[in-house]
């Protein structure tokens, strides 16, 4: 009766896996016939940066380097409390160029990033924000190639982002690479399908009336996390504007893997330490059943391999698993011109399995550090 009902639940959660990976490929179609506007708004580009030495130089290089009208967008840097040599350089980019502002968040006040990029918007001048990363490098066209999708019921734009490989590539980074443009592609199908459940604060524009609508991320405030996600939720719920996904290659901003397995893994429970506040009931059950179905790939193969009918089961999931899959990356990497990474997607199909399970457990029940600050589950 256990082994039964271990098989019918099994392969539900396949055939539900199965269908949503379709109609995510599916909805891919829609992102290729987003209509655009010809338009230059003035904007103002935030980027949080917190002990970014090593990056903020080359991330500032590619935003002053905007094939962009110079008077019509402004580059505003908050300095989260960084305890390197982050301030100084900006300050010496500053001085070179007035585009550049930089705020301080005073070492007294108990910060976040959600509250370095709310003094950001305050400071900000033009309506429409446009927002990165200080690890991240941008493209000369991001300003022109990205403002566009703003037609007048497009209150955000989410962009992709990709991870770069070392100058020693291995298969780590290339995991990782693969993965980040997976992630990216189902935040993108269900922004196509218009129900957005994530984007990357590392590539995201809004207007600055939306923040203000939505009274910023007061309700998320007590989350270090979700600057981006919870963010695109609130705007969903509480407004009637639309999203947009970038399906430009001129919008592809660039950013750095994790160096060691434990980064990673760090990295990965606090993103999704920020999925116990995801509001809607349907994307808890899509979460919770991917995760389960998961689970039952990883264990079935011990639990079952005494039951001949079980594991010919399970072989057919995991390899119709991998066929559906290899269908949607493979789609959404052809609408970006990316298909070298596809090289890694059978080590990465298996890697995602064994590190979705750890990190969003890990994410659920303990506390995760990141940069010297422990962000709570």
């Amino acid at each position: 009766m256990i082994i039964f009902c271990l098989e019918f639940i099994f392969v539900g959660l396949t055939i539900y896996y199965l269908f949503s990976i379709f109609r995510f490929g599916f909805a891919l179609r829609i992102l290729s016939k987003q209509p655009k506007i010809s338009q230059i708004p003035s904007i103002s580009i935030i980027v949080s940066a917190r002990n970014e030495e090593l990056t903020i130089a080359d991330c500032l290089e590619s935003l002053l380097g905007q094939d962009y009208p110079s008077d019509q967008y402004e580059i505003i840097v908050v300095n989260d409390q960084s305890t390197d040599q982050t301030r100084i350089i900006v300050e010496q980019y500053q001085h070179q160029d007035s585009r550049i502002q930089l705020l301080n968040v005073p070492s007294e006040i108990r910060s976040s990033k959600k509250h370095a990029l709310e003094q950001g918007v305050q400071k900000s001048k033009h309506e429409i924000i446009f927002i990165t990363d200080a690890d991240c490098r941008v493209g000369p066209a991001w300003l022109r190639k990205m403002s566009p999708y703003f037609k007048e019921d497009i209150g955000l734009v989410s962009g992709l982002t990709i991870l770069d490989h070392c100058s020693a590539p291995n298969l780590f980074t290339g995991l990782q690479v693969l993965d980040f443009i997976g992630l990216a592609g189902i935040g993108a199908a269900l922004i196509g399908r218009g129900t957005p459940l994530f984007c990357n604060a590392s590539n995201l524009a809004y207007r600055k009336k939306i923040f203000y609508e939505v009274h910023g991320f007061e309700g998320i405030n007590d989350i270090k996390t979700g600057d981006d996600d919870l963010f695109l939720q609130k705007v969903v719920a509480q407004t009637k504007w639309k999203i947009a996904f970038s399906t430009d290659t001129d919008t592809i901003i660039h950013s750095k893997p994790a160096l060691s397995i434990k980064h990673f893994f760090s990295q990965r429970s606090r993103w999704a330490s920020k999925s116990t506040r995801f509001g809607y009931k349907k994307h808890a059950f899509f979460l919770v059943s991917f995760y389960v179905y998961f689970l039952l790939l990883t264990l079935i193969p011990f639990l079952g391999w005494s039951n001949p009918f079980l594991m010919i089961v399970w072989a057919g999931s995991f390899f119709l698993k991998i066929v559906a899959d290899w269908i949607f990356i493979k789609k959404f990497i052809n609408i970006f011109r990316l298909q070298h990474w596809l090289k890694y997607f059978i080590p990465t199909d298996f890697f995602q399995i064994i590190y979705t399970l750890i990190t969003a457990f890990s994410g659920f029940f303990f506390d995760v550090r990141w940069k010297e600050r422990r962000i709570k589950s």
